[in-house]
């Protein structure tokens, strides 16, 4: 085989592995196309789930909000109602109810690794 010869087959087999490459190169780009589609209808279920999940929360919470306020009108000398001798950021004083709420809301979110819970609690 002269020089010639062999150039031209190397050249030959070079645009072959091309062809190739350019071939898969669709099958590769739907198979990552597929896989971002899983993960996006993934993503979006867990977004759905996660969306409920805090409705469902905000709901309870605003229940508890109500039956608190029952709660109040129905007992008003309660100890749950009482000053517990703290105060709010605002001056107000804090009742002794509040004082349950906000150990129970520190340690959930002390249990979910949040280092400070005051950041995330009305004062």
């Amino acid at each position: 085989m002269d020089e010639l010869t062999g150039m031209a087959i190397g050249k030959a087999r070079q645009m072959a592995n091309r062809a190739t490459a350019y071939a898969d190169a669709p099958e590769e780009a739907n198979q990552t196309i597929r896989d971002q589609n899983l993960t996006i209808a993934t993503l979006r279920r867990e977004l759905a789930e996660a969306r409920l999940e805090l409705l469902v929360k905000v709901a309870h919470a605003e229940g508890m909000r109500a039956y608190g306020d029952e709660f109040k009108k129905a007992h008003p000398n309660s100890p749950v109602l009482a000053d517990s001798g703290r105060l709010h950021k605002d001056g107000d004083r804090k009742l002794n109810g509040t004082l349950a709420y906000e150990a129970a809301f520190d340690r959930i979110l002390r249990d979910a690794r949040i280092s400070d819970p005051t950041k995330y609690r009305a004062d």
